[in-house]
């Protein structure tokens, strides 16, 4: 079926791209580049698409904290993950998009599956000669 977005084709990810179908990408160039709507602002580039993401200041911290660099050329070549997840822009809720690191197979697996309860611990019953620190009391 035909869309609108089909006959007007955006440069940019937006939140509808990926609500229902988080993206997997990576990185190949990050780069100021001149918006319609004013001054110019960063953009990444991926290898899977030839859509952009502005980078906003919440995605530029993930891709820092993530390279544990502030230069942009250290975050290339990395795979992530493009979400939706619920947010505001300009104080209106709306859903936003948010790069997450990719996690490795042996790490989502174990994320994936819960934790096993704790066994529960076999307490002896308690003796005849054990006072259990109380008195004694006959019947």
């Amino acid at each position: 079926m035909t869309t609108y977005d089909d006959w007007f084709p955006s440069n940019y990810f937006k939140a509808d791209d990926v609500v229902d179908n988080p993206l997997t990408l990576t990185t190949t160039d990050i780069s100021p580049e001149k918006m319609k709507d004013g001054p110019p602002k960063p953009v990444v580039h991926f290898k899977e698409d030839k859509r952009g993401l502005v980078l906003n200041k919440t995605n530029k911290n993930f891709l820092e904290m993530l390279t544990r660099s502030k230069n942009p050329a250290d975050a290339i070549g990395l795979r992530v993950m493009l979400v939706a997840v619920p947010g505001e822009y300009q104080g209106k809720p709306c859903m936003v998009l948010r790069l997450r690191q990719l996690l490795a197979i042996g790490e989502a697996a174990s994320q994936a599956q819960p934790k096993p309860a704790p066994k529960a611990t076999k307490r002896k019953p308690p003796q005849p000669d054990d006072d259990m620190g109380g008195d004694y009391i006959p019947h």
